[in-house]
């Protein structure tokens, strides 16, 4: 019996020492690494709800605690079949043996090294990691022992080395590459905060992080490189970050460069800059508050932003105070009259929209010709979505809106695209007009009134800031029988209203009539018909016009040089037929339009000294213009602006010209002129009249 016992003995031990031989074999011997592989990342598909490759096998060595080796773990993407969601060269964790035969998986000093987690968004708006975000929602049920990250990282340590993250976004052109050289989560017990150290780079721009993380207490992050710091300070809720957080960011910026190269984006702009805001979570309601921006470039200009975008996602919970200014206040350029010299000065914007209540906003824009003040219940001044990257490193805007005038009347409806949004090139705008006609005859004084209409139409506006083209212009004058108008043509530079080709045709049926509903004096001048053509080169004008007054009509071909220090119209003016009373009747309709000029003159002046002419500096040394106090009762004030047809009838230029009027009949008879008009400092030598 005993014989039996011992034979048994042996045998079991025999068969122990296969099994442990075995086992040991399955364990850790390189043949059967790639078995292990496949085992384990059938055990990791089947945990995580999502497809997990083994390509380089697992090593394991033994003992008390199990030392574990994965190479080439790949974790395909379900909606891309030709991107990788995450990749890691080789994978490094410990597994103890007595947790393992409990049924339990903790890991413990993981290590990675090559790891790259690649986000990509194609154009169609399907992201690389749609299924997975799914998948774990699904199966968001916490790990068999009840743990979490944080409770994980006790006496452990997270540390990977030469891993990244790429993010490239097809619909809006993001690209970011972060390349961490090495990057740390540790925490050395459960009482004390997570630690985050890493050194990499952001698009080839250094980067050094740094977090500390106490559970349930205010956290802080700072990502730092050569020229910009940004420092984040988190604050759970009372109750703990799983009811709601907010996080005060930071960013100053001692060189703008650095941050176009971190966006890669052309590095167009050089400057400072500081960045302040408060992100708040509350209930699963994200918002941003306490909204500071400026921006100042060293060309002079700058931007400043405050205020609140309340509840994000919602365009009716806002408040945002915007100032743009294109000079520095010791160098802003001197008031003008003519269009050519005009130069934007300052953009104010202030929109205040309430969920419970309509939309406010106030725009300020200030030129050296004239300050257009708005305000009143309506949409924002100006709007823009579609905000992309061009793979040229541009910044584009792809939707544009602009709206210049009272909310309920804009003058003036931008609608378009920016190709360079950093340098305003590649303008690509149609503009519709709605603007009162009697403004550009007199600005201030009626520069609301709607006596003769408006002239409505629209054009289109295509270049930079250095030359932008004004085509396809079309507008008439509507909302009145006073008159017809109809306005066509080109400019190609409006910046400095440069090469210019416009036509344009009036009809008044009665002359007195739209004198009376001027104020003025009713003139019986009878029917009058305007057209001409007005055409310039550089500094050269031309202008061909023909003016009908009953059966008189006279033609006008006339030139002038505005590089000349005095310049001085010269040319000719004809006539078949001329009525001397017909004459007389327009000259003494002309008379009374210059007293609306000086009406409108005496009229600026009052507004210009009823304006603040010191006002308070704010903090970054410019002088604000002021949106709240409006000091005239209409959008205009500060007019020194000569409008164009105004310029035109009474420029008081000097003139030389010829005449030939081959048919002057008069009262009594008829005869002709042949003779110089030349007219200097406001006199005038009419030959022998």
């Amino acid at each position: 019996m005993s014989r039996w016992i011992k034979r048994i003995t042996a045998l079991l031990a025999g068969l122990f020492v296969v099994a442990f031989i075995a086992v040991w074999l399955l364990l850790s011997s390189s043949i059967l690494a790639e078995t292990r592989g496949n085992m384990t990342a059938q055990l990791l598909t089947s945990k995580l709800g999502q497809t997990v490759q083994i390509i380089g096998g697992v090593r394991i060595k033994l003992g008390s605690t199990l030392h574990i080796v994965t190479r080439g773990l790949v974790l395909p993407s379900h909606t891309m079949t030709d991107v990788s969601l995450a990749e890691i060269e080789q994978l490094e964790f410990d597994v103890t043996l007595v947790d393992l035969l409990k049924g339990r998986v903790k890991l413990g000093s993981l290590q990675a090294t090559g790891a790259e987690i690649r986000l990509v968004v194609d154009k169609d708006g399907t992201s690389s990691w749609a299924t997975l975000k799914q998948d774990l929602e699904v199966k968001k049920s916490g790990n068999a022992d009840g743990g979490n990250v944080v409770d994980f990282l006790a006496g452990h340590s997270v540390q990977f080395s030469n891993s990244g993250v790429i993010y490239q976004d097809a619909q809006n052109g993001l690209d970011l590459d972060l390349l961490m050289t090495s990057f740390e989560l540790s925490r050395k017990d459960l009482s004390t905060p997570v630690i985050l150290e890493g050194v990499g780079s952001l698009n080839g721009e250094k980067l050094t992080l740094n977090g500390n993380f106490p559970q349930k207490q205010p956290f802080t992050v700072s990502a730092d490189f050569s020229q910009i710091s940004v420092k984040l300070d988190g604050t759970p809720d009372p109750a703990g970050y799983d009811v709601g957080f907010a996080v005060a960011v930071s960013m100053d910026i001692a060189e703008l460069g650095q941050l176009l190269n971190v966006f890669k984006l052309e590095k167009s702009l050089t400057g400072t800059g500081h960045v302040k805001a408060v992100f708040k979570n509350s209930a699963g309601v994200a918002s941003i508050g306490d909204l500071d921006v400026f921006i100042s470039l060293d060309g002079g200009q700058s931007l400043k932003l405050t205020g609140d975008l309340g509840k994000l996602g919602d365009p009716t919970d806002m408040t945002l105070d915007t100032r743009i200014r294109l000079y520095p206040k010791d160098k802003e350029p001197a008031p003008v009259k003519e269009m050519r010299k005009l130069k934007l000065i300052a953009v104010d914007m202030k929109i205040a929209a309430q969920p419970d209540g309509p939309p406010h906003r106030q725009m300020v824009i200030q030129t050296n010709g004239f300050v257009l003040d708005t305000s009143g219940v309506g949409p924002p001044p100006i709007s823009f979505s579609d905000i992309s990257r061009t793979p040229k490193g541009l910044l584009r805007v792809g939707k544009l809106v602009l709206r210049i005038g009272p909310p309920d009347a804009n003058f003036l409806v931008l609608e378009g695209s920016i190709t360079d949004a950093l340098k305003l090139e590649g303008i690509d705008i149609d503009g519709t007009l709605a603007l009162p006609v009697a403004s550009l005859i007199a600005p201030t004084l009626l520069q609301a009134s709607e006596v003769l209409g408006h002239i409505s139409g629209g054009f289109q506006l295509i270049g930079n800031t250095e030359e932008l083209s004004l085509s396809n212009l079309n507008a008439t004058a509507q909302g009145t029988d006073l008159w017809t108008l109809n306005v066509s043509g080109s400019i190609r530079n409006v910046l400095n209203f440069s090469n210019v080709s416009l036509d344009i045709t009036a009809d008044v049926p009665s002359g007195a009539k739209m004198l009376s509903a001027l104020d003025l004096e009713p003139i019986k001048t009878g029917h009058v018909k305007l057209s001409t053509n007005l055409s310039s080169n550089g500094t050269d004008w031309k202008s061909k016009a023909t003016i009908a007054v009953g059966e008189s009509k006279v033609h006008f071909n006339l030139d002038l040089n505005l590089g000349d220090p005095q310049p001085i119209v010269r040319g000719q003016i004809e006539s078949d037929l001329i009525n001397v009373d017909q004459i007389n009747d327009i000259v003494a309709a002309a008379l009374q339009l210059e007293k609306l000029n000086k009406l409108d003159k005496s009229a600026a002046k009052s507004k210009l000294d009823q304006t603040d002419t010191n006002p308070p500096e704010t903090a970054d040394g410019n002088t604000p213009v002021e949106v709240n106090d409006r000091q005239s009762s209409g959008p205009f004030r500060n007019v020194t602006l000569v409008p164009l047809g105004r310029a035109i009838l009474l420029s008081g230029m000097d003139l030389n010209v010829t005449i030939d009027l081959r048919k002057i009949e008069g009262e009594r008879d008829s005869t002709s002129l042949q003779t110089d008009l030349v007219m200097k400092n406001g006199k005038a030598s009419f030959g022998p009249m």
